[in-house]
């Protein structure tokens, strides 16, 4: 039930940031405060605007960019990469309980949920 709630946690996580990734590119009238490459927003919503690309290809890129990041993440912590070759490291709650190996659950809970097909 803890790692549900992680993953449900996490994937509000991806949920959040794609939408906000696809506000900012898409919606001129945008806050970029919060960005460091605002101009690159700003060309992006003038080829949104242009018609060269629509936001719901726009979300599915977001969303298919950020999704593989975080299974990278979640690859890197449950020793799927050439830094498990030196050093390895879990997630664990604050009772030591181990989440395990999360990268293949993150895409099946994403199933499960309904946010990927």
């Amino acid at each position: 039930m803890k790692k549900e709630r992680l993953l449900e946690d996490f994937a509000k996580q991806l949920d959040y940031w794609v939408k906000e990734a696809v506000n900012s590119a898409a919606n001129q009238e945008a806050d970029l405060k919060w960005s460091e490459r605002a101009q690159a927003f700003r060309a992006l919503q003038a080829v949104i605007a242009n018609g060269a690309i629509t936001q719901k290809d726009l979300e599915e890129i977001f969303e298919e960019v950020l999704r593989g990041f975080a299974v990278s993440m979640f690859t890197v912590i449950d020793g799927g990469t050439e830094f498990a070759e030196v050093e390895r490291v879990s997630l664990m709650d604050e009772s030591g309980d181990s989440y395990g190996e999360l990268h293949d659950e993150f895409v099946m809970h994403l199933i499960k949920t309904g946010r990927l097909k």
